[in-house]
């Protein structure tokens, strides 16, 4: 077996984060008003993407 070197890689890439909470819901019995957090990420150009968002009404719903 031949010995080969192993050479130390670091791939640091910095990541932007953006959080934005939004009142969803008209306030009613059926459609109570509620908070959600939608997930974006920035790009190297400095463009938002959307990632996903976290709704309580969703989050009970998968229970």
């Amino acid at each position: 077996m031949q010995k080969q070197k192993c050479e130390r890689v670091d791939n640091v890439e910095e990541r932007t984060l953006l959080v934005v909470t939004v009142l969803r819901g008209k306030g009613t019995k059926e459609d109570v008003c509620r908070l959600v957090e939608l997930y974006y990420e920035k790009d190297r150009e400095g463009n938002y993407h959307f990632l996903f968002d976290k709704d309580p009404r969703k989050e009970k719903e998968q229970i």
